[in-house]
Protein backbone atom coordinates (compact mmCIF):
# COMPACT_ATOMS: atom_id res chain seq x y z
CA UNK A 1 0.00 0.00 0.00
CA UNK A 2 2.83 2.18 -0.98
CA UNK A 3 3.61 4.65 -4.01
CA UNK A 4 5.76 7.66 -3.90
CA UNK A 5 5.84 10.75 -6.86
CA UNK A 6 9.28 12.17 -6.66
CA UNK A 7 10.21 15.63 -8.44
CA UNK A 8 13.26 16.56 -9.45
CA UNK A 9 14.39 19.24 -11.59
CA UNK A 10 17.75 19.73 -12.49
CA UNK A 11 17.67 23.87 -13.31
CA UNK A 12 16.41 27.02 -11.62
CA UNK A 13 13.32 26.55 -13.58
CA UNK A 14 12.46 23.49 -11.23
CA UNK A 15 13.19 25.75 -8.46
CA UNK A 16 10.70 27.80 -9.36
CA UNK A 17 8.00 25.29 -9.45
CA UNK A 18 9.02 23.67 -6.12
CA UNK A 19 8.94 26.67 -4.30
CA UNK A 20 5.44 27.42 -5.97
CA UNK A 21 4.29 23.92 -4.09
CA UNK A 22 5.46 24.79 -1.03
CA UNK A 23 3.30 27.87 -1.15
CA UNK A 24 0.57 26.36 -2.24
CA UNK A 25 0.97 23.32 0.12
CA UNK A 26 0.93 26.06 3.05
CA UNK A 27 -1.54 28.83 2.13
CA UNK A 28 -5.06 27.42 2.29
CA UNK A 29 -6.27 30.71 0.38
CA UNK A 30 -3.99 29.09 -2.71
CA UNK A 31 -5.13 25.81 -2.45
CA UNK A 32 -9.04 25.84 -2.72
CA UNK A 33 -7.85 28.20 -5.70
CA UNK A 34 -6.03 25.67 -7.50
CA UNK A 35 -7.68 22.78 -8.48
CA UNK A 36 -8.44 20.69 -11.63
CA UNK A 37 -12.33 19.78 -12.46
CA UNK A 38 -12.38 17.58 -15.05
CA UNK A 39 -9.12 17.74 -16.27
CA UNK A 40 -9.55 21.16 -16.75
CA UNK A 41 -7.52 23.75 -15.65
CA UNK A 42 -9.99 26.36 -13.49
CA UNK A 43 -9.85 30.15 -12.46
CA UNK A 44 -6.33 30.45 -14.93
CA UNK A 45 -7.46 31.78 -18.38
CA UNK A 46 -4.05 32.67 -19.52
CA UNK A 47 -1.15 30.77 -17.84
CA UNK A 48 1.93 29.53 -19.45
CA UNK A 49 1.88 25.27 -20.17
CA UNK A 50 4.98 25.28 -17.59
CA UNK A 51 2.89 26.36 -15.05
CA UNK A 52 -0.16 24.31 -16.22
CA UNK A 53 2.30 20.96 -15.27
CA UNK A 54 3.17 22.61 -11.98
CA UNK A 55 -0.97 22.73 -11.58
CA UNK A 56 -1.01 19.03 -12.65
CA UNK A 57 1.79 17.87 -10.22
CA UNK A 58 0.84 19.75 -7.24
CA UNK A 59 -3.08 18.36 -7.74
CA UNK A 60 -1.36 14.88 -7.95
CA UNK A 61 0.27 15.89 -4.67
CA UNK A 62 -3.28 17.23 -2.81
CA UNK A 63 -5.06 14.16 -3.66
CA UNK A 64 -7.14 16.09 -6.15
CA UNK A 65 -6.40 14.09 -9.09
CA UNK A 66 -7.17 13.22 -12.59
CA UNK A 67 -6.18 9.75 -11.81
CA UNK A 68 -7.91 7.30 -9.73
CA UNK A 69 -4.88 5.20 -9.04
CA UNK A 70 -3.19 8.17 -7.72
CA UNK A 71 -6.33 9.64 -5.53
CA UNK A 72 -5.65 7.11 -3.71
CA UNK A 73 -2.35 7.62 -2.77
CA UNK A 74 -1.22 11.12 -0.76
CA UNK A 75 -0.03 12.09 2.57
CA UNK A 76 3.02 13.81 3.25
CA UNK A 77 4.81 16.12 0.67
CA UNK A 78 8.69 16.55 0.71
CA UNK A 79 10.91 19.21 -0.76
CA UNK A 80 14.31 19.44 -1.24
CA UNK A 81 15.12 22.95 -2.22
CA UNK A 82 18.17 24.84 -2.65
CA UNK A 83 19.35 27.69 -0.24
CA UNK A 84 19.95 31.35 -2.14
CA UNK A 85 22.02 33.53 0.36
CA UNK A 86 25.15 35.23 -0.42
CA UNK A 87 27.52 32.81 0.72
CA UNK A 88 25.94 29.86 -1.29
CA UNK A 89 25.41 29.82 -4.98
CA UNK A 90 21.45 29.00 -5.86
CA UNK A 91 22.30 26.08 -8.02
CA UNK A 92 24.07 24.25 -5.80
CA UNK A 93 23.37 22.62 -2.45
CA UNK A 94 19.77 21.70 -0.86
CA UNK A 95 17.70 21.79 2.28
CA UNK A 96 14.63 19.99 3.10
CA UNK A 97 11.28 20.50 4.21
CA UNK A 98 8.18 18.49 5.19
CA UNK A 99 4.18 19.19 5.15
CA UNK A 100 1.29 17.36 5.17
CA UNK A 101 -1.83 17.73 3.26
CA UNK A 102 -5.62 18.64 4.17
CA UNK A 103 -6.10 15.11 3.21
CA UNK A 104 -3.67 13.25 5.24
CA UNK A 105 -6.55 12.11 7.90
CA UNK A 106 -8.32 10.55 4.38
CA UNK A 107 -5.44 8.86 3.51
CA UNK A 108 -4.21 7.80 7.51
CA UNK A 109 -8.21 6.02 7.94
CA UNK A 110 -7.29 3.84 4.77
CA UNK A 111 -4.48 2.58 6.00
CA UNK A 112 -2.02 3.97 2.87
CA UNK A 113 1.07 6.00 2.71
CA UNK A 114 3.54 8.04 0.11
CA UNK A 115 5.84 10.77 0.44
CA UNK A 116 6.25 13.21 -1.91
CA UNK A 117 9.73 14.40 -2.67
CA UNK A 118 11.37 17.25 -4.83
CA UNK A 119 15.22 17.56 -5.49
CA UNK A 120 16.36 20.25 -7.47
CA UNK A 121 20.50 19.43 -8.13
CA UNK A 122 21.57 22.48 -9.79
CA UNK A 123 23.27 22.43 -13.23
CA UNK A 124 24.00 18.42 -13.24
CA UNK A 125 22.06 16.93 -15.59
CA UNK A 126 23.94 13.53 -15.81
CA UNK A 127 23.57 13.58 -12.06
CA UNK A 128 20.08 14.30 -12.19
CA UNK A 129 19.56 11.65 -15.19
CA UNK A 130 20.79 9.34 -12.92
CA UNK A 131 18.82 9.94 -10.11
CA UNK A 132 15.37 9.84 -12.32
CA UNK A 133 16.38 6.34 -13.44
CA UNK A 134 17.22 5.19 -9.74
CA UNK A 135 13.64 6.41 -8.94
CA UNK A 136 12.38 4.60 -12.46
CA UNK A 137 13.45 1.60 -11.83
CA UNK A 138 12.81 1.49 -8.05
CA UNK A 139 9.42 -0.40 -9.20
CA UNK A 140 11.58 -3.54 -9.87
CA UNK A 141 15.07 -3.21 -7.77
CA UNK A 142 13.19 -2.04 -4.34
CA UNK A 143 9.39 -3.62 -5.43
CA UNK A 144 8.54 0.01 -4.23
CA UNK A 145 7.06 1.96 -7.36
CA UNK A 146 7.95 5.49 -7.35
CA UNK A 147 6.09 7.81 -10.08
CA UNK A 148 9.46 10.54 -10.92
CA UNK A 149 9.12 13.66 -12.90
CA UNK A 150 12.64 14.91 -13.59
CA UNK A 151 11.82 18.18 -15.12
CA UNK A 152 14.60 20.42 -17.34
CA UNK A 153 15.08 22.98 -19.91
CA UNK A 154 14.40 20.26 -23.32
CA UNK A 155 17.66 21.60 -24.74
CA UNK A 156 19.03 21.17 -21.67
CA UNK A 157 18.16 17.71 -21.12
CA UNK A 158 16.82 15.40 -23.85
CA UNK A 159 20.31 16.56 -26.08
CA UNK A 160 22.66 16.25 -23.81
CA UNK A 161 21.74 13.48 -22.27
CA UNK A 162 20.30 11.34 -24.70
CA UNK A 163 22.77 7.88 -23.88
CA UNK A 164 21.09 8.13 -20.66
CA UNK A 165 17.70 8.61 -21.98
CA UNK A 166 18.73 5.14 -24.13
CA UNK A 167 19.85 3.32 -21.38
CA UNK A 168 16.49 4.24 -19.81
CA UNK A 169 15.07 2.06 -22.27
CA UNK A 170 17.36 -0.78 -22.11
CA UNK A 171 16.43 -0.89 -17.97
CA UNK A 172 12.79 -0.66 -18.59
CA UNK A 173 12.56 2.40 -16.85
CA UNK A 174 9.19 3.82 -16.01
CA UNK A 175 7.90 7.63 -15.73
CA UNK A 176 7.86 11.47 -16.70
CA UNK A 177 10.69 13.30 -18.61
CA UNK A 178 9.46 16.58 -18.65
CA UNK A 179 11.11 19.57 -21.09
CA UNK A 180 10.38 22.91 -19.86
CA UNK A 181 10.87 26.24 -22.02
CA UNK A 182 10.34 23.69 -25.21
CA UNK A 183 10.08 24.53 -28.51
CA UNK A 184 12.33 26.96 -30.83
CA UNK A 185 10.65 30.17 -30.59
CA UNK A 186 9.11 30.21 -27.28
CA UNK A 187 12.13 30.88 -25.27
CA UNK A 188 12.62 34.65 -25.80
CA UNK A 189 16.19 35.91 -26.35
CA UNK A 190 17.71 33.22 -25.26
CA UNK A 191 19.60 31.85 -28.62
CA UNK A 192 20.45 28.34 -30.10
CA UNK A 193 21.87 27.07 -26.80
CA UNK A 194 18.79 26.89 -25.30
CA UNK A 195 15.85 27.17 -28.18
CA UNK A 196 15.23 23.14 -28.68
CA UNK A 197 13.40 22.26 -31.93
CA UNK A 198 14.64 18.55 -32.10
CA UNK A 199 13.86 17.07 -28.76
CA UNK A 200 11.30 15.19 -30.33
CA UNK A 201 13.34 13.67 -32.85
CA UNK A 202 15.39 12.73 -30.55
CA UNK A 203 13.13 10.72 -28.63
CA UNK A 204 11.22 9.11 -31.68
CA UNK A 205 14.97 6.97 -31.65
CA UNK A 206 13.80 5.21 -28.29
CA UNK A 207 11.29 2.72 -28.78
CA UNK A 208 9.83 2.98 -25.36
CA UNK A 209 9.96 6.47 -25.19
CA UNK A 210 6.20 7.94 -25.89
CA UNK A 211 6.74 11.53 -26.40
CA UNK A 212 3.71 14.53 -26.45
CA UNK A 213 3.75 18.09 -26.97
CA UNK A 214 0.85 19.04 -25.41
CA UNK A 215 -0.53 22.88 -26.07
CA UNK A 216 -3.58 22.98 -23.50
CA UNK A 217 -3.08 22.38 -19.72
CA UNK A 218 -5.98 19.53 -20.44
CA UNK A 219 -3.91 18.02 -22.78
CA UNK A 220 -1.01 17.65 -20.61
CA UNK A 221 -3.58 16.06 -17.80
CA UNK A 222 -4.89 13.43 -19.72
CA UNK A 223 -1.50 12.02 -20.70
CA UNK A 224 -0.15 11.86 -17.21
CA UNK A 225 -3.19 10.63 -16.33
CA UNK A 226 -2.73 7.73 -19.10
CA UNK A 227 0.97 7.10 -18.46
CA UNK A 228 0.15 6.88 -14.59
CA UNK A 229 -2.23 4.23 -15.43
CA UNK A 230 0.13 2.63 -18.17
CA UNK A 231 3.00 2.29 -16.42
CA UNK A 232 1.96 1.71 -12.68
CA UNK A 233 -1.61 -0.03 -13.23
CA UNK A 234 -1.26 -2.19 -16.76
CA UNK A 235 2.37 -2.62 -15.85
CA UNK A 236 4.25 -1.36 -18.93
CA UNK A 237 8.09 -0.80 -19.52
CA UNK A 238 7.40 3.00 -21.20
CA UNK A 239 8.46 6.26 -20.57
CA UNK A 240 7.07 9.72 -21.49
CA UNK A 241 8.61 12.47 -22.35
CA UNK A 242 6.40 15.97 -22.22
CA UNK A 243 7.27 19.38 -23.81
CA UNK A 244 5.95 22.60 -22.02
CA UNK A 245 6.13 25.80 -23.23
CA UNK A 246 6.65 29.17 -21.33
CA UNK A 247 4.20 31.51 -23.53
CA UNK A 248 1.10 33.12 -21.50
CA UNK A 249 -1.98 32.09 -23.38
CA UNK A 250 -5.76 31.56 -22.67
CA UNK A 251 -5.78 27.42 -21.54
CA UNK A 252 -9.68 26.19 -22.81
CA UNK A 253 -11.56 23.86 -21.31
CA UNK A 254 -11.94 19.98 -22.92
CA UNK A 255 -15.07 19.29 -23.87
CA UNK A 256 -17.23 17.20 -22.36
CA UNK A 257 -19.38 14.19 -22.73
CA UNK A 258 -19.58 12.43 -25.78
CA UNK A 259 -17.12 14.98 -27.71
CA UNK A 260 -15.06 15.03 -24.63
CA UNK A 261 -14.29 11.07 -24.84
CA UNK A 262 -13.30 11.19 -28.26
CA UNK A 263 -10.72 14.06 -27.39
CA UNK A 264 -9.27 12.22 -24.46
CA UNK A 265 -8.50 9.09 -27.35
CA UNK A 266 -7.42 11.46 -29.88
CA UNK A 267 -5.02 13.09 -27.01
CA UNK A 268 -3.13 9.48 -26.61
CA UNK A 269 -3.25 8.62 -29.96
CA UNK A 270 -1.73 11.78 -31.29
CA UNK A 271 -4.70 14.15 -32.69
CA UNK A 272 -7.78 15.25 -32.23
CA UNK A 273 -10.42 17.77 -34.31
CA UNK A 274 -9.88 21.09 -31.60
CA UNK A 275 -12.24 23.57 -33.83
CA UNK A 276 -13.49 24.01 -37.23
CA UNK A 277 -14.15 27.83 -38.86
CA UNK A 278 -16.94 28.43 -41.10
CA UNK A 279 -17.55 30.87 -43.99
CA UNK A 280 -20.61 32.31 -44.52
CA UNK A 281 -23.01 33.26 -47.90
CA UNK A 282 -20.78 31.65 -49.83
CA UNK A 283 -22.10 28.24 -52.02
CA UNK A 284 -18.81 26.64 -52.80
CA UNK A 285 -15.98 27.86 -49.71
CA UNK A 286 -12.30 26.10 -50.33
CA UNK A 287 -11.59 24.41 -47.12
CA UNK A 288 -8.47 23.59 -45.60
CA UNK A 289 -7.38 20.96 -43.30
CA UNK A 290 -4.65 22.84 -40.33
CA UNK A 291 -2.09 20.88 -38.03
CA UNK A 292 -0.66 22.37 -35.06
CA UNK A 293 0.74 21.56 -32.05
CA UNK A 294 2.85 23.00 -28.59
CA UNK A 295 2.28 26.71 -28.34
CA UNK A 296 2.54 26.98 -32.00
CA UNK A 297 -1.27 25.51 -31.97
CA UNK A 298 -2.43 29.14 -31.49
CA UNK A 299 -0.35 30.64 -34.35
CA UNK A 300 -2.84 28.28 -36.15
CA UNK A 301 -5.70 29.33 -35.08
CA UNK A 302 -5.39 32.87 -35.67
CA UNK A 303 -4.18 31.83 -39.64
CA UNK A 304 -7.91 29.82 -39.41
CA UNK A 305 -10.03 33.43 -39.13
CA UNK A 306 -7.28 34.91 -41.29
CA UNK A 307 -8.56 32.86 -44.17
CA UNK A 308 -11.68 33.35 -43.12
CA UNK A 309 -11.75 36.91 -43.06
CA UNK A 310 -9.42 37.86 -45.80
CA UNK A 311 -9.83 35.14 -48.44
CA UNK A 312 -13.47 33.55 -47.40
CA UNK A 313 -11.38 29.86 -46.74
CA UNK A 314 -12.89 27.59 -44.39
CA UNK A 315 -10.74 25.09 -42.11
CA UNK A 316 -10.58 22.46 -39.74
CA UNK A 317 -7.99 23.09 -37.05
CA UNK A 318 -6.46 19.61 -35.63
CA UNK A 319 -4.62 19.99 -32.68
CA UNK A 320 -1.40 17.23 -32.85
CA UNK A 321 0.01 15.96 -29.36
CA UNK A 322 2.49 13.59 -30.86
CA UNK A 323 3.70 13.25 -33.93
CA UNK A 324 5.70 10.32 -32.66
CA UNK A 325 2.63 8.57 -31.76
CA UNK A 326 0.92 9.18 -34.79
CA UNK A 327 3.84 8.04 -36.74
CA UNK A 328 4.39 4.57 -35.20
CA UNK A 329 0.80 3.70 -35.63
CA UNK A 330 1.21 4.41 -39.45
CA UNK A 331 4.14 2.29 -39.36
CA UNK A 332 3.19 -0.87 -37.01
CA UNK A 333 -0.50 -0.37 -39.58
CA UNK A 334 1.60 -0.86 -42.58
CA UNK A 335 3.61 -3.52 -41.84
CA UNK A 336 0.45 -5.56 -40.25
CA UNK A 337 -1.28 -4.74 -43.81
CA UNK A 338 2.46 -6.22 -45.53
CA UNK A 339 1.97 -9.50 -43.64
CA UNK A 340 -1.71 -9.93 -44.11
CA UNK A 341 -2.30 -9.67 -47.81
CA UNK A 342 -5.34 -12.11 -47.32
CA UNK A 343 -6.79 -9.84 -45.07
CA UNK A 344 -8.70 -6.42 -45.23
CA UNK A 345 -6.52 -4.00 -45.18
CA UNK A 346 -5.78 -1.82 -41.81
CA UNK A 347 -5.54 1.88 -41.67
CA UNK A 348 -3.61 4.27 -39.48
CA UNK A 349 -5.49 6.40 -37.15
CA UNK A 350 -4.11 10.00 -39.03
CA UNK A 351 -5.30 8.48 -42.44
CA UNK A 352 -9.30 7.68 -40.48
CA UNK A 353 -9.38 11.73 -39.16
CA UNK A 354 -8.05 13.05 -42.92
CA UNK A 355 -9.33 10.66 -45.17
CA UNK A 356 -13.09 12.01 -45.38
CA UNK A 357 -11.95 15.83 -44.83
CA UNK A 358 -12.37 18.25 -47.38
CA UNK A 359 -9.00 20.24 -48.65
CA UNK A 360 -5.24 19.76 -48.45
CA UNK A 361 -3.41 19.49 -45.39
CA UNK A 362 -0.90 22.11 -43.66
CA UNK A 363 0.84 21.34 -40.40
CA UNK A 364 3.14 24.22 -38.15
CA UNK A 365 4.71 23.59 -35.21
CA UNK A 366 7.66 24.96 -33.12
CA UNK A 367 10.77 21.46 -34.11
CA UNK A 368 11.94 21.15 -37.35
CA UNK A 369 10.30 20.10 -40.34
CA UNK A 370 11.13 16.42 -39.61
CA UNK A 371 8.71 15.77 -37.32
CA UNK A 372 5.46 16.26 -39.33
CA UNK A 373 6.98 15.02 -42.22
CA UNK A 374 6.98 11.65 -40.27
CA UNK A 375 3.38 11.12 -41.22
CA UNK A 376 3.44 12.23 -45.12
CA UNK A 377 2.57 8.41 -46.07
CA UNK A 378 -0.81 8.16 -44.32
CA UNK A 379 -1.87 11.28 -45.61
CA UNK A 380 -4.13 10.72 -48.36
CA UNK A 381 -3.97 14.24 -49.51
CA UNK A 382 -1.95 17.22 -50.59
CA UNK A 383 0.51 17.97 -47.36
CA UNK A 384 3.01 20.81 -46.94
CA UNK A 385 5.03 21.40 -43.86
CA UNK A 386 6.15 24.05 -41.64
CA UNK A 387 8.60 23.89 -39.40
CA UNK A 388 11.58 25.66 -37.32
CA UNK A 389 14.39 24.18 -39.45
CA UNK A 390 17.65 26.50 -38.64
CA UNK A 391 19.85 27.50 -35.14
CA UNK A 392 17.81 29.79 -32.76
CA UNK A 393 17.76 32.92 -32.46
CA UNK A 394 17.87 35.46 -29.45
CA UNK A 395 14.87 37.63 -30.31
CA UNK A 396 10.74 38.31 -29.89
CA UNK A 397 8.84 35.30 -29.95
CA UNK A 398 6.62 37.37 -33.12
CA UNK A 399 10.14 37.69 -34.98
CA UNK A 400 11.56 34.51 -34.00
CA UNK A 401 8.48 32.97 -35.49
CA UNK A 402 8.78 34.85 -38.45
CA UNK A 403 12.09 34.08 -39.20
CA UNK A 404 11.41 30.69 -39.33
CA UNK A 405 8.16 30.90 -41.40
CA UNK A 406 5.79 29.27 -38.79
CA UNK A 407 3.38 31.93 -37.69
CA UNK A 408 -0.01 33.03 -38.71
CA UNK A 409 0.65 34.81 -41.46
CA UNK A 410 2.80 31.59 -43.03
CA UNK A 411 0.13 29.62 -42.18
CA UNK A 412 -2.31 30.99 -44.21
CA UNK A 413 -0.27 31.53 -46.81
CA UNK A 414 0.83 28.18 -46.86
CA UNK A 415 -2.79 27.16 -46.77
CA UNK A 416 -3.04 29.18 -49.97
CA UNK A 417 -0.82 27.27 -51.90
CA UNK A 418 -1.43 24.24 -51.10
CA UNK A 419 -5.11 25.06 -52.53
CA UNK A 420 -3.52 26.02 -55.46
CA UNK A 421 -1.87 22.70 -55.93
CA UNK A 422 -5.13 21.31 -55.67
CA UNK A 423 -6.77 23.91 -57.94
CA UNK A 424 -9.22 25.34 -55.61
CA UNK A 425 -7.74 29.15 -55.79
CA UNK A 426 -5.58 31.19 -58.21
CA UNK A 427 -2.20 31.21 -57.72
CA UNK A 428 -2.63 35.01 -58.02
CA UNK A 429 -4.50 34.50 -54.40
CA UNK A 430 -1.17 33.22 -52.93
CA UNK A 431 0.71 36.14 -54.45
CA UNK A 432 -1.93 39.03 -52.87
CA UNK A 433 -1.72 37.41 -49.55
CA UNK A 434 1.92 37.39 -49.39
CA UNK A 435 1.51 41.03 -50.35
CA UNK A 436 -1.01 41.23 -47.89
CA UNK A 437 0.95 39.94 -44.97
CA UNK A 438 4.21 41.20 -46.01
CA UNK A 439 6.18 38.18 -46.68
CA UNK A 440 9.52 38.67 -48.41
CA UNK A 441 9.33 35.43 -50.61
CA UNK A 442 12.87 36.14 -51.66
CA UNK A 443 14.43 35.85 -48.14
CA UNK A 444 16.98 33.50 -47.10
CA UNK A 445 15.78 29.85 -46.01
CA UNK A 446 16.36 30.24 -42.24
CA UNK A 447 17.78 27.09 -41.68
CA UNK A 448 20.66 28.55 -44.46
CA UNK A 449 21.08 32.05 -42.44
Amino acid sequence: NSLSIFFESSVSFGLYLLQWFMYCNSSPSVSKGVRFCSVVIDGRPSIFAAMACFFMLFVLTEHHTTSNLVSRYASKFMFSTMPCDSSHSPNFGFAAATMDTNDKAIVDADGLEIDAQGMATGINEDGSMAAWMAAATSYSTNNFPLIPFYIFYSMFGFQRVGDLAWASGDIQARGFLVGGTAGRTTLNGEGLQHQDGHSHILAQTIPSCKAYDPAYGYEMAVVVQHGIKEMFEDNQNVFYYLTIENENYEQPAMPEGKDGKKVEEGIIKGMYLLDSVETKGRKKTPRVQLMGSGAILNEVRAAAELLKEDFGVASDIWSVTSFNELARDGLHIERWNRLHPDDTPKKSYITQCLEKQQGPVVSSTDYIKLLSEQVRAYIPKTYLTLGTDGFGRSDTREKLRSHFEVDRYYVAVTALAALARDGEVKNDVVLEAMRKYGIDRNKTNPVLS
